[in-house]
């Protein structure tokens, strides 16, 4: 990361634990003293803030004591706001089954309460702000621990898509925006966008935070893919 500090714009922590609002502004602080921190209880009390208020990204616990489940949460703040606010997931379950749900969900990242780091944090906002997706070290050797029955492999769905679709995906797959990959490939950010939903859809995912965890579960991390697909790149008709 290139600086350890993100623009000084509101923040909202949705937890229903008062110290662990608390907590969470106290670490956020540390990252960036001028950052302006929002809370809220509750989802609901969080949708309204939303609403109210722009922020540069809300940080959501998926643990909640009272109310919906953090996955219900998630869900209806991706419903009321679309993807426009980044929503930075944390969560003490360290479920793979329920990780890989919020990143196809939308969570631009999961860091795990008593695992994570104030580094995977600043890392995660850093991603977060850029239109990226984090997934910390911790979370991936959770994914990668993952056993999911399949039909066909990540990577075999992944040479079956057409040739464009497929540079798309491998640069998604390297944790690059969809802005960069539109200046990358010479091609429009519609463009890219339309190629990704069909790619989401060929892999049975929302979002590419889905699509990179389940690489993970498979065994496959990210920065691994292009030598990996590399091989079969030369093997490929280009259409």
């Amino acid at each position: 990361m290139q600086s350890n500090s993100f623009p000084s714009k509101k923040i909202l922590v949705i937890d229903d634990d008062h110290f662990a609002r608390i907590g969470i502004r106290h670490t956020i602080e540390s990252i960036d003293a001028t950052a302006f921190v929002d809370e809220a209880d509750s989802v609901s009390s969080g949708l309204a803030a939303l609403q109210a208020s722009r922020y540069i990204f809300c940080l959501l616990d998926m643990t909640f004591i009272q109310g919906p489940s953090g996955l219900e949460g998630l869900q209806k703040l991706r419903s009321s706001m679309g993807l426009l606010t980044p929503v930075l997931c944390v969560s003490s379950s360290t479920d793979p089954l329920l990780i890989q749900r919020a990143f196809e969900l939308g969570a631009s990242t999961y860091l795990i309460k008593g695992a994570s780091q104030v580094e995977d944090l600043r890392y995660a906002i850093d991603h977060a702000l850029k239109g990226e997706i984090y997934i910390p070290p911790f979370v991936r050797s959770i994914l990668g621990e993952t056993t999911v029955e399949k039909k066909n492999s990540c990577l075999e769905l992944l040479h079956s898509l057409p040739e464009r679709q497929y540079q798309v995906a491998e640069l998604m797959l390297q944790g690059l925006s969809q802005k960069v990959i539109a200046q990358q490939l010479g091609i429009q950010i519609s463009t890219v966008k339309t190629h990704a939903t069909s790619i989401y859809a060929r892999f049975g995912v929302g979002m590419r935070g889905g699509l990179m965890a389940k690489f993970l579960a498979e065994g496959t991390a990210p920065e691994q893919l292009r030598p990996k697909l590399r091989p079969l790149a030369e093997n490929r008709s280009l259409s």
